[in-house]
C-alpha cells in the first residue's frame, strides 16, 4: 500500500510513514521533516546517501523528526533495525 503524498509547510515537510519507506529530501535549504503514523517508542534505522545508518527512535505518538542541512539532493531509507538471529 502506498503513502499518501507528503505535506509541506513553509519548508517542513510531513510524510505518512511505513515500516519501510524511502524518501527524497531535494533542497538546498534547511528542511525540517516529520514522519508520522510509525510504531510508537520503536527503533528505526535511517540509511541516508553517502552517510552512516543511523538510529532513531519515535516518540509515544510514532513520530520521527529529521532536520537536513543545506546539502542538497539525498535519498533517506527508514525501515526497523535487522537483527542477526544468534
Amino acid at each position: 500500500m502506498k503513502s499518501p503524498a507528503p505535506i509541506d509547510i513553509a519548508g517542513t515537510v510531513v510524510y505518512f510513514g511505513r515500516d519501510n519507506m524511502e524518501f527524497k529530501v531535494d533542497s538546498d535549504e534547511l528542511q525540517n521533516i516529520y514522519v508520522i503514523g510509525l510504531e510508537p517508542k520503536t527503533a528505526y534505522d535511517a540509511e541516508l546517501d553517502d552517510h552512516e545508518i543511523t538510529e532513531h527512535t519515535t516518540d509515544a505518538g510514532g513520530i520521527l523528526n529529521f532536520q537536513f542541512t543545506k546539502e542538497g539532493d539525498r535519498t533517506v531509507r527508514l525501515h526497523k533495525p535487522f537483527r542477526s538471529k544468534s
